[in-house]
Parts: C-alpha cells; structure tokens; sequence
C-alpha cells in the first residue's frame, strides 16, 4: 500500500485515461461489457488510495470506497438493474466518492513543496477527476429534468456517453454547439463549469510555476 501511495496520482491517471479513451483502442462492445467495469474498480481502488494518505479518515474513505465498491460489483452483475431506487443510489455513492476524490487530489497538489512528476500527475488527474465531478453534475440535472441539454435524446441510453462529452467539451470551453443546455437551471451548471475549467487552469499553473521558482532559488542560494 505504501508503494501505491508513492504512485497514487500515477495510477489514478492512467486509469481514467484508459476509462475514458479505453473504446479507441477496443472494438465498443467488448469495451463497454468486460474492460470498462473494471477500470472503474480499478479507478475506484486509485481513489481509495488517494483518500487513504490521511491516517485519521482512512476507515471512513474505506467504508465509502467498499460500498461504491460493491455498487460496482452488484451493477455488473445486473442485480436490481431495473430498480430506480439501486440507480439512484450508485450515482449518489459515486458523486460523493469522487467527488472526495477530487477534493483530496487539489488538496495534495496544494500542498506539495517540490515541483517533480508526482505534481504534474496530480495536477493532470485533478483536471479530468473534476470533469467528472461536473459530469455528476449534469447528469443529477438531466435525471431531475430530463430534456435539459439540446442534442441529447431524453431517457435514451446513450445519454450518459453524450454528457460525458459535453461535461469536457464545457470544461475546456471549446463550445461546438452540437450540445447546449435548454433550462436555466443547465445553463448556470455550464457556465459554474466553464469556470471551473479556467479557475482550474490559472490557478494551478500559477501555483506550479510559484513552486518551481522557489524551488529554482533555493537550489541557488545552495550553490
């Protein structure tokens, strides 16, 4: 454990990466079926492991960590597949995971002293953990009035895929109009993460270049 504390943000970013890019490299349907549920297990484990760096909410992370686990587990093997009550309670138990997640990885990034691969990991995990977290985000608004985003066929299955998209396309602010929000309620979410995308991005960079600079003059005043 301690080695994959060592490499936390490592592995929490390959494997989102894989989840979310995974279906370029593998035909759809054995993606979709057999490789995606287990990189979410794996992104959950990666996670967990981020969480787990504080000694003192280690029980509560892992209690969490178990429950989203099983979640996983128990969709997989479509028990209360059709239940909207089990529905509502994964994407509840996910939000709240990653969304600690996400939290925890700005948290760490924050307070890191040195600018090495370690922090540049962290900082790119935490771009896309937060898209995920806006991703949560749209997808509570649609689950609460669907319809709310043009483009996207209300209740269709390929629903989750499309906010997916949007969710990135939102953050990074490139904005092809293929989808738009149609309620007030979607458009305010799209403008909170369209400034998350850019607080993100000044705020973090500004930090990093803060933290090699200092790191830079010290190195000098020991020479």
């Amino acid at each position: 454990m301690k080695t994959l504390r060592h490499y936390r943000f490592e592995l929490y970013l390959i494997s989102f990466s894989l989840l979310l890019f995974g279906d370029l490299f593998f035909p759809a349907q054995i993606f979709n079926t057999w490789i995606s549920p287990l990189l979410v297990v794996l992104a959950l484990l990666a996670g967990y492991v981020i969480l787990s760096v504080r000694k003192k909410t280690r029980l509560l992370f892992g209690a969490l960590f178990s429950i989203a686990l099983l979640s996983q587990v128990l969709q997989f093997f479509e028990v209360g597949q059709e239940t909207h009550s089990v529905r509502v309670f994964h994407f509840f138990i996910f939000a709240a995971f990653f969304t600690l997640v996400t939290a925890s990885i700005i948290i760490q990034v924050w307070k890191t002293r040195e600018v090495d691969t370690k922090l540049v990991f962290g900082v790119m995990g935490g771009y896309i953990s937060l898209g995920l977290v806006a991703f949560f985000l749209l997808l509570a608004i649609e689950f609460a009035e669907p319809g709310s985003f043009k483009g996207i066929v209300a209740g269709a299955a390929s629903n989750f895929e499309d906010l997916l998209y949007y969710t990135y396309i939102t953050l990074m602010t490139i904005g092809y109009g293929d989808i738009s929000p149609a309620t007030p309620l979607a458009k305010k979410a799209a403008v909170l993460i369209g400034l998350w995308g850019q607080f993100y991005l000044v705020i973090i960079t500004a930090l990093v270049v803060g933290k090699y600079l200092n790191s830079e003059k010290g190195e000098k005043k020991r020479r």
